[in-house]
């Protein structure tokens, strides 16, 4: 299935920034881009497990770490590393479903970089199933 087309809201003089993985936008997974807004930089990152793990990258990734309280979401495009925690039981929960051919997604905000202010997890047919 290839790269997750970003998709987002166009304000007036928004800036996008969109790294891909290491072998550009075509087929990694994984991609991460930032977007100015009115309420400061707006960061994401998309990816579809299953591709990203049967690309030839070494150096791509996504991972989330979730213990009883809290959850961890760290990845990697290219040279450029995202990451975010939360204690939000919500995104605790979300974290708890990620599989190895889940599409994944996080987002912070550069009023906060550390913080999630969001964490969505898919499961369904329609993504690549993981590769051994």
């Amino acid at each position: 299935m290839g790269i997750v087309a970003a998709s987002h809201k166009a304000y007036s003089g928004a800036k996008t920034t969109q790294t891909c993985g290491a072998s550009g936008c075509s087929g990694t997974g994984i991609v991460i881009f930032s977007v100015g807004t009115p309420s400061g930089v707006y960061t994401q990152t998309q990816a579809l497990v299953g591709t990203l793990r049967a690309s030839a990258s070494t150096t791509d990734y996504v991972q989330c770490t979730v213990s009883s309280a809290s959850v961890y979401c760290v990845a990697q495009a290219g040279t450029v590393t995202h990451s975010c925690q939360s204690t939000d039981p919500k995104f605790i929960s979300a974290a708890q479903t990620f599989q190895g051919d889940s599409f994944i997604s996080f987002n912070t905000l550069s009023t906060n970089p550390s913080v999630c202010t969001n964490l969505s997890v898919s499961n369904g047919s329609s993504f690549a199933p993981k590769q051994p």
